[in-house]
Order: structure tokens, then C-alpha cells, then sequence
């Protein structure tokens, strides 16, 4: 809708039917949603009440936008930047303080980023830039070692018994 929105305001539409027929000729799959509406269009204000029903449809409730807030937008492959900006966008309907933000926020960084960014006293934003900048300075060179079980190796040059797999001519097998 927004997009839509803007395309209006850039060519001038202003025209009530002109944007009710401009979004009535999306996807029908869509539409299919609204066909009660497309079916008996009001009077007057078409636009406005396709608009808001389509909206209303396809919008998270209040209360889903909270649940995915408080539990399930996770990190995952985004730049810390980018899932403060999807926390924000779920918490535009609901009144929360930037400390609460930030700290549900905290909570989905990783355990080195949280202990670093926790006693910042910058705006969240400013935050949220100094930790997409923790990863560029960090060069602990043991952050990505990775443990290997030589005895269990599958290449023989690698094994701490080179000798392991050679026959033992005490023990008979039967």
C-alpha cells in the first residue's frame, strides 16, 4: 500500500476511483480477500475501504506483533541494524521506551556483543552502528578454531596411531 501510495502522490492521482481501480487490479489471489467489496463498492471513499480492508487482512494483530517481538525475531543472518529496524517496525503500534528496546534488542546479539554494547550509554541507533563494527575489529584468532578428534580420523596420516589398523597377530579372528 505504501508503494502504491507513493506512485499516486508522484503522478498527482488524487482521484478516488482512479486509486480504487489501480489497486483493484492486483494479483486476484489477493483480491480474493476483499471480493465483497470489489463485488458492492461503496458509494463514496472506494479507495479508503479497499485500502484499509486489504490492511486489516493481511496485517499481523496487535498482539502477534507483540509475541513476534518478544520471542521470535531472532538475528539470524541480519546485521544487528536490520533486526532493530524489524523490532521498531513491530513496536510502532505498541508504546515502548528505547531502554526496553534496546534491551530485548541486547538479548538476540551474541553473548560478546551484549557484554561490549550493554554499557553504552549512546542512542540506540549509535548502538546499533558500533555493533555492525564489533566484527570488522575483532581479531581473535581463536574465534573459529576448531577442535579435531585425530584418533577418529578418517585420513591415516592424521591419526595420533598410525599403527591402529594394522592386522594384530596375537588376536585371532574367527
Amino acid at each position: 500500500m505504501i508503494q502504491a501510495e507513493s506512485n499516486f502522490a508522484l503522478s498527482a492521482i488524487t482521484n478516488d476511483q482512479t486509486k480504487y481501480n489501480n489497486i483493484a487490479a492486483i494479483d486476484p489471489e489477493t483480491l480474493s480477500s476483499v471480493s465483497d467489496i470489489l463485488f458492492k463498492p461503496p458509494a463514496t471513499n472506494k479507495y479508503n475501504e479497499l485500502k484499509e480492508r486489504l490492511i486489516a487482512e493481511f496485517s499481523d494483530s496487535a498482539s502477534k506483533q507483540i509475541r513476534k517481538l518478544l520471542s521470535e525475531l531472532q538475528l539470524g543472518d541480519d546485521k544487528p541494524s536490520h533486526l532493530l529496524r524489524k523490532m521498531r517496525v513491530l513496536a510502532s503500534g505498541v508504546s515502548l521506551n528505547d531502554d526496553f528496546l534496546k534491551t530485548l534488542w541486547l538479548q538476540r546479539l551474541p553473548s560478546e556483543m551484549q557484554s561490549i554494547l550493554s554499557v553504552s550509554s549512546e542512542t540506540l541507533e549509535n548502538v546499533a552502528k558500533l555493533a555492525e563494527k564489533i566484527p570488522e575489529v575483532r581479531t581473535d584468532p581463536f574465534l573459529n578454531v576448531s577442535v579435531m578428534d585425530k584418533s577418529k580420523s578418517s585420513n591415516p596420516a592424521l591419526r595420533t596411531n598410525p599403527r591402529e589398523d594394522l592386522p594384530n597377530p596375537f588376536i585371532r579372528e574367527w
